[in-house]
């Protein structure tokens, strides 16, 4: 899959706006993708395809991110980095104010069932995994 087709690929696999999506949805799609499709030329052995698991708030909201990281070879060294991201966002509770902030990577296709184990164990996922969230933003960026 080269850079350009990224993003189009996702919305595909998607089947439906990601404004619909709940938490639980959007980890499962972003972790079969990430299983199904392989980025034109990045290497599991260099940290050029990897998961992004994230989650923190501010007092006034809670965001929980899962990103899939590309470095493309091909590209100069500050553009060559792209990030597929889904974004959560909820009000922020007195119970996810209690959460600390934290990230979780995923580097290689052997790591994944462990990966999925703990974003689905962590107590940032089972707070809000099938909650409703305020808002869902799907972005591909350079990230160089």
């Amino acid at each position: 899959m080269q850079p350009e087709l990224v993003l189009p690929e996702f919305k595909r696999r998607l089947g439906q706006d990601e404004s619909g999506l709940t938490l639980a949805q959007g980890v499962a799609e972003m972790v079969r993708f990430y299983r199904e499709e392989r980025a034109d030329g990045c290497s599991f052995d260099e940290d050029q395809d990897m998961l992004l698991f994230e989650w923190g708030g501010d007092g006034e909201r809670f965001e929980l991110i899962i990103t899939r990281q590309f470095i493309f070879p091909e590209l100069d060294d500050d553009e060559g980095i792209w990030q597929l991201s889904l974004t959560f966002c909820y009000a922020t509770t007195p119970a996810l104010m209690l959460l600390s902030a934290g990230d979780r990577w995923c580097e290689n296709l052997e790591g994944v069932t462990e990966f999925t184990a703990y974003v689905e164990e962590s107590p940032a996922f089972r707070a809000v995994a099938n909650a409703k969230p305020q808002r869902v933003e799907l972005s591909y960026e350079c990230a160089g």
